[in-house]
């Protein structure tokens, strides 16, 4: 039977190994484990006796043709070490090595493993072959996403990696041995959403399944056969140029001072098709001569607009001052703002990217020219096209006259 805990401070881990029967020494001895700069195990006896082992991650001395080196742990026994595999890289010349949650549950999954074998007097020999063949396994599937998400950070939008968050949330302890086609469809089943809803989430996992499939986490025989729900195109909200004008009547009317920055800034939105995100960031240098223009935060797509009178309306307010609102007052706002100016519709600031759509469309610009003005596909933009297709309706009122 084990000996009592010991109390330290905080940082630090302990553990009780039972040492034998020699007498030189008590039948416990508490093993200190420490958190170095690097974040590694460091696990020693008292100062009277030397080191029982340790357990640090390091970067293998091999880059690779982008200059990234693979992290592994190293642990040693006796003067025995072995490296374990981590399959992640790092350029050491951008970033410095850290922990993430993966590699920290590999080295507690071993050094539990070598505390065990210790108790039971592990040789150097069964030491080396105890760790021959060892590899990344039983790693959680949501650990994974949240390293994905501190990876592309900066990378992809911060929607993007909320919604990877929200994912790790929701898929409690899955790991990747777990996944097969079967649990992808019981998960998706699980899933109490909209179909369409439904669609992005399983679409966006299964992306990260194919990516966890080039760490070399999981076999893409596991999840490749597991078909994604088909998204189901359905007619977009927006607001007709009467509704924006009544809109526009109400933010002006207004004395709330925070009120009626959420309101310029939803016009600004219904006026370039900006999204919530871009609007955030809107500041004078975004104005070159006769036209806005804008690197979205989304695809990175760089998209311009002339600054058409409506438009100019909108700027004479945003350039004096700034989006100092929270994203949830903005948005409670603007449903309010809407509701006062008898607009029967559910109206979310994203209302004001569909409206941009519906109002070129309505003035009988194609497809490739409505993608190029709101910087996203010609497959989206044609969702507006069928709304608005006025040179074919015209066509057709000709044809039927």
């Amino acid at each position: 039977m084990l000996g009592p805990w010991v109390r330290v401070p905080a940082g630090s881990l302990i553990f009780n190994v039972l040492w034998g029967k020699d007498t030189s020494f008590p039948s416990f001895i508490s093993i200190f484990c420490h958190f170095l700069p690097s974040n590694p195990y460091h696990c020693s006896t008292n100062a009277k006796s030397s080191t029982v082992y340790s357990i640090t991650q390091i970067l293998h001395p091999r880059k690779d043709s982008q200059g990234r080196q693979k992290i592994q742990i190293r642990i040693i026994y006796k003067r025995a070490k072995v490296y374990l595999p981590t399959n992640f890289k790092i350029d050491p010349a951008k970033e410095n090595i850290k922990i993430n949650a993966i590699v920290k549950k590999q080295m507690s999954d071993a050094e539990e493993r070598l505390l065990d074998a210790i108790r039971e007097g592990l040789s150097v020999q069964d030491f080396r072959v105890m760790f021959k063949k060892e590899r990344v396994k039983n790693v959680l599937l949501s650990d994974y996403i949240v390293t994905l998400a501190e990876r592309f950070k900066g990378k992809y939008s911060p929607g993007t990696i909320k919604h990877y968050r929200s994912i790790a949330n929701k898929l409690g302890a899955v790991t990747f041995s777990d996944i097969s086609v079967r649990w992808l469809e019981d998960f998706e089943r699980g899933l109490k959403l909209d179909p369409n809803t439904i669609n992005a989430n399983m679409k966006r996992l299964k992306s990260i399944l194919y990516k966890a499939s080039k760490d070399r986490l999981i076999s893409e025989d596991q999840f490749k056969d597991y078909k994604v729900p088909p998204y189901r195109q359905k007619l977009v909200e927006y607001l007709t140029e009467k509704e924006i004008a009544a809109f526009t009547k109400v933010v002006k009317a207004t004395a709330v001072h925070s009120k009626k920055v959420a309101g310029w800034y939803f016009l600004l939105s219904c006026y370039t098709g900006w999204r919530i995100s871009d609007v955030k960031r809107f500041d004078k240098s975004m104005i070159h001569g006769d036209n806005l223009v804008l690197r979205a935060t989304k695809n990175k797509q760089i998209v311009s607009m002339p600054i058409i009178p409506r438009l100019k309306e909108v700027l004479n307010f945003v350039t004096k001052h700034p989006f100092d609102v929270s994203e949830k007052t903005v948005r409670d706002y603007v449903k309010e703002i809407a509701s006062m100016a008898g607009i029967k519709k559910n109206v979310i600031f994203h209302l004001g990217r569909h409206s941009f759509g519906n109002l070129l469309a309505a003035k009988g610009l194609n497809e490739r020219q409505i993608a190029e003005k709101m910087g996203d596909s010609v497959l989206i933009s044609k969702v507006y096209i069928r709304v608005h297709n006025e040179p074919l309706n015209k066509l057709i009122r000709k044809l039927f006259k």
